[in-house]
């Protein structure tokens, strides 16, 4: 999960760059052009022998063309609009029926949002697409802004009738979406200045966003003495030879950083719109309060999880140590630095996962816990929504989009058969399980709040490392195995807090007008502090400029520390719990949206404003680390 790992595109607010505070959820922000031409099937890029793993984005459209599904949609929007001015003293029988209207509407604007945003990600240069999705966005803002009399209404109702309406059987199903929606009221702003916000962010932030991944997602690396795409060349980050370690790491962040005067411009500006829209405009009192809000979580919970996180990220540095010292014992010698911070083993086998035994593994993996999870698993790989190896112009990384509760979700991977790219597979099919769980709830609380959205992937990727771990046959294996649990809990949990603390304070300091150089000190000063007396090359200044969670979603990176200290606590309880438990976590994922973070995390026993909920993660992970240190 270097550099933060996946992104999921999809149609939440969550986890739009800039719109925390969307109030116009009938409409997914993105847009369309008159006429998509057929297909034509790019040249194999897969590795000879393996299958040809690409998604189908055909089946997003449910049969329909994208002309179809705008005119669809433009029908929807007018009927939807002829209610402005005539909500209130509405029963909640007519309420129910335009909550219904609204979903429809919300549906076939997922659908063609995510049409065009996966088509542009199976092929960032395809120049036709961009102006598609360009279109589609600007179609999209404006169907928006006409419909943000709505979520403004229920907003703004007076409590007295709110609750009524709360009470009301009818509107059960939207009972948590009405409470979400409420708790922005004193954030938002009147409707034709929503308008507004609405229509800059297409053509600002998001705008930025996409520079951005135009930019990165098109460099190539020398290495070797030929140029590789960014995921190839972060294949070599556990390279088992220290040099081609050493050498991936340069060539990749001086690569970065030849960029960085522009992308650090980009971030520049993404950030003043955020402080000018979030804090200034909106009136949220610090950069990261309306990522809390849109996540339904309160500052309260999520700087406790900070807090926690620094002051235990010591915790590492011995197994740091630890590791460099067994590999040298193993006869590999190179400096206690950084770009070696992800040394495989020394002896670990030598072994490669190409996409088809990786795919049997996950499979296996997720039966052994539950046959349910095996299924859902195999339903994204029956429908062909997953696009497996990497091409020229194809987004980088990795992610899960959720659509709609009737369409199967979509994976996108970058497989180049390496032991990271297995649990990246594992990872990824997590989400989409927990997706199709979801798929029970009504669109509006379909996709479960950002907290959670990585507890079934990081549970995944446990219940991978337990199973290699249980069928290790040797010390070597074994280690190996530990070894890569123990980085993976440094890249999700210690490596993401410290994300949100450096933005959290380069968005103060960009405020005071810090310049780049500075904000590169600032990065570097944080990461001394994760890695202790470790020596770290000067050109992982740039390394915050490769994140693209920090340029897109700011303050998402959280998440990940989340997921995985709570997935931590739900393994313990698995293992102790057997079945009751299994039955009880699919209820918890299958709830989706349907109700706040911490509500969902105390139905199972959990208080995650205690500093003693994230320490009990803690104690686990040092558990792992005493296990490698009885073994070596």
């Amino acid at each position: 999960m270097e550099g933060a790992g996946d992104h999921r595109p999809n149609n939440t607010t969550q986890n739009t760059p800039q719109g925390t505070q969307n109030t116009s959820q009938d409409i997914q922000t993105s847009k369309t052009a008159a006429t998509t031409p057929p297909r034509k099937k790019d040249a194999a890029q897969h590795p000879p022998g393996e299958e040809d793993a690409r998604w189908n984005v055909e089946d997003i459209l449910h049969g329909k063309s994208p002309e179809e599904l705008r005119e669809e949609l433009q029908r929807l929007v007018t009927e939807f609009c002829t209610h402005q001015g005539k909500l209130d003293g509405m029963p909640p029988s007519a309420l129910r029926e335009l909550f219904d209207l609204k979903e429809r509407i919300l549906v076939a604007s997922s659908r063609l949002e995510s049409y065009y945003t996966l088509r542009f990600c199976e092929d960032t240069r395809n120049a036709k697409i961009r102006a598609q999705k360009n279109n589609t966005d600007q179609f999209l803002t404006h169907l928006a802004n006409n419909l943000l009399f709505f979520p403004l209404w229920l907003t703004h109702l007076p409590n007295e009738e709110a609750d009524q309406y709360l009470a009301s059987p009818e509107l059960q199903p939207y009972h948590h979406y009405i409470k979400t929606l409420r708790k922005q009221k004193p954030y938002l702003k009147t409707e034709d200045v929503e308008q507004v916000i609405n229509t800059k962010n297409s053509t600002g932030s998001e705008a930025l966003t996409k520079l951005y991944n135009i930019i990165t997602s098109n460099l190539t690396f020398p290495f070797q003495g030929r140029n590789i795409t960014a995921e190839e060349i972060k294949a070599h980050f556990q390279n088992q030879d220290p040099a081609a370690r050493a050498e991936a790491y340069s060539s990749y962040l001086t690569g970065i950083g030849k960029e960085s005067i522009i992308l650090s411009e980009i971030y520049t500006s993404i950030i003043q719109d955020w402080v000018n829209e979030e804090l200034t405009l909106r009136g949220h009192q610090t950069p990261i309060s309306p990522r809390n809000l849109a996540n339904d979580l309160p500052d309260e919970a999520v700087n406790t999880l900070i807090a926690t996180v620094r002051k235990h990220s010591s915790v590492f540095i011995p197994y740091f140590q630890l590791k460099h010292e067994l590999n040298r014992k193993a006869g590999q010698t190179y400096p206690y630095s950084r770009e070696h911070l992800y040394a495989p083993y020394a002896h670990a086998p030598k072994k490669t996962y190409p996409f088809s035994n990786a795919k049997s593994i996950a499979f296996e993996t997720y039966n052994s816990f539950d046959k349910r999870f095996a299924d859902a698993a195999r339903r994204i790989f029956n429908e062909r929504h997953i696009d497996a190896h990497p091409r020229p112009g194809k987004r980088g990384g990795a992610f899960c989009s959720a659509i709609d509760t009737a369409t199967t979700p979509y994976i996108l991977l970058n497989h180049t058969g390496t032991f990271n790219d297995l649990f990246t597979l594992v990872h990824e099919l997590g989400h989409g399980i927990h997706d199709i769980f979801a798929m029970k709830q009504n669109n509006l609380v379909y996709h479960p709040p950002l907290p959670l959205a990585e507890t079934a992937s990081t549970f995944g990727e446990l219940l991978l490392s337990e199973k290699i771990l249980a069928e290790s046959t040797s010390r070597e294996e074994r280690i190996t195995a530990l070894i890569h649990l123990i980085d993976g809990f440094w890249q999700t949990i210690v490596r993401q807090a410290y994300f949100i603390i450096f933005e959290q304070q380069a968005h103060l300091r960009i405020q005071k007008g810090a310049t780049k150089d500075e904000l590169e000190e600032l990065y570097l000063a944080l990461l001394k502090e994760q890695v202790g007396d470790m020596n770290i090359p000067d050109y992982f200044k740039h390394e915050w400029n490769a994140i693209p969670h920090i340029y897109e979603t700011p303050f998402y990176c959280y998440a990940y520390a989340w997921g995985n200290l709570l997935v931590l606590s739900l393994y313990t309880q698995y293992k102790k719990q057997g079945r009751p438990f299994i039955d009880a976590y699919h209820s918890f994922l299958s709830a989706g949206g349907s109700k706040a973070p911490l509500d969902l995390l105390n139905d199972m026993g959990f208080d995650a404003t205690k500093p003693s909920f994230w320490e009990d993660g803690i104690t686990t992970i040092k558990s792992y680390i005493a296990q490698l240190e009885h073994i070596a």
